[in-house]
């Protein structure tokens, strides 16, 4: 995953809470987007997908930060992104070029070639990126005769997904799978790169995204409701007021203690936080932070696809725990949202077919 920007969304996505051997509780879906290979290949792969989550830190801010997850898992995505791959590869007889902006350690990246695309990564941090290769070699037994890493991967970019006039932007893609940044990202940055995407994506091909939904704690899902209620364009822009307890040796506790509409110029820029004043009570440290967010639900997500001229297929929103198999939900009540039934959104958008165009190139 592109990581932009320092995360506060890590306070909701607390890597503490996944528990080994992940593989164990969750299907692949390898029947779905691995078509193509042999029952004992499909067996070593299931083998191989046996990944955990990384925490990404930045190495080149003043301090580390943690900058979100890198999620092994064939989430719903993931999984749509692979099942179109697939598709194309089995019906066409040739590799579809796919782009994975904020690739990370290339997790997803590797698991397009082997359901039968061609990849190209692009990773924010030199550090993450120095990573990919270690996944993308988990692809090479899955690979056809006469083929070589090379053709599979034409090359791996390290830059930011907004250098619109960097070189990821000078192919042609089939698809482009986006996984948890556009979060992390301001609603114009959000609208330019949808565009831009659209603009370097071949008629009939599509997109495939996933953000961060507003979830999980009562003041922020209010917060969005009401703007929502409102028709405020982006209303998952909210700044939440939270309290971190620690004590030494202990776990610091973090409690919500409220949360308003995002004001520019006065709160922390997005997914930015601010320290407001801390106290000691007993063996307590009380720190009160502001913490700002770009929660995006799928009707707002949908906007930025639409109005970039994609058309929208699904979307949704997802769960994304470990307990259990991942759950898509076309709507979700505001108490569904406080009660964590999804964490995430995501959407599948495809780029339309302009008949003259296309005749044309006959």
């Amino acid at each position: 995953m592109n990581r932009l920007f320092v995360s506060s969304y890590a306070i909701l996505l607390s890597a503490a809470t996944f528990s080994a051997p992940l593989y164990a509780v969750y299907d692949f879906y390898i029947d779905e987007w691995a078509t193509h290979l042999t029952p004992s290949l499909k067996k070593t792969l299931e083998k191989t997908m046996t990944e955990e989550p990384i925490t990404l830190v930045s190495q080149g801010l003043p301090t580390a930060k943690n900058l979100g997850l890198n999620f092994p898992r064939v989430l719903p995505p993931l999984r749509s992104a692979l099942k179109e791959i697939n598709t194309r590869f089995t019906t066409q007889k040739k590799r579809p070029l796919m782009f994975d902006p904020g690739a990370g350690w290339a997790y997803a990246s590797w698991k397009i070639i082997v359901g039968g695309g061609k990849v190209i990564p692009l990773e924010y941090q030199k550090s993450v990126a120095e990573k990919m290769g270690l996944s993308l070699k988990k692809a090479v037994p899955y690979l056809q005769e006469g083929e070589t890493l090379k053709d599979v991967v034409p090359t791996q970019l390290v830059g930011n997904v907004l250098d619109f006039e960097g070189k990821a932007y000078t192919y042609s893609y089939d698809g482009s799978y986006s996984a948890n940044f556009f979060h992390f990202l301001e609603p114009d940055q959000i609208t330019q790169c949808v565009k831009k995407l659209y603009d370097v994506t071949n008629p009939g091909g599509f997109a495939v995204a996933s953000v961060v939904a507003p979830s999980a704690q009562d003041p922020l899902v209010d917060v969005w409701n009401q703007q929502k209620s409102q028709e405020k364009p982006n209303p998952g822009l909210v700044t939440c007021e939270i309290t971190e307890i620690s004590r030494a040796g202990a776990e610091t506790k973090v409690v919500y203690t409220g949360a308003h509409p995002f004001q520019q110029g006065v709160d922390p820029d997005i997914s930015n936080t601010r320290i407001i004043f801390q106290e000691q009570r007993g063996q307590d440290t009380h720190t009160y932070k502001h913490l700002t967010g770009h929660y995006i639900d799928p009707d707002t997500l949908s906007k930025f696809f639409t109005q970039a001229g994609f058309t929208v297929e699904n979307a949704y929103y997802y769960d994304s725990t470990y307990e259990k198999e991942s759950q898509t939900h076309s709507t979700l009540s505001t108490n569904a949202l406080k009660e964590k039934m999804a964490r995430f959104s995501g959407i599948f958008a495809r780029k339309p077919v302009v008949q003259g165009k296309e005749e044309d190139k006959k």
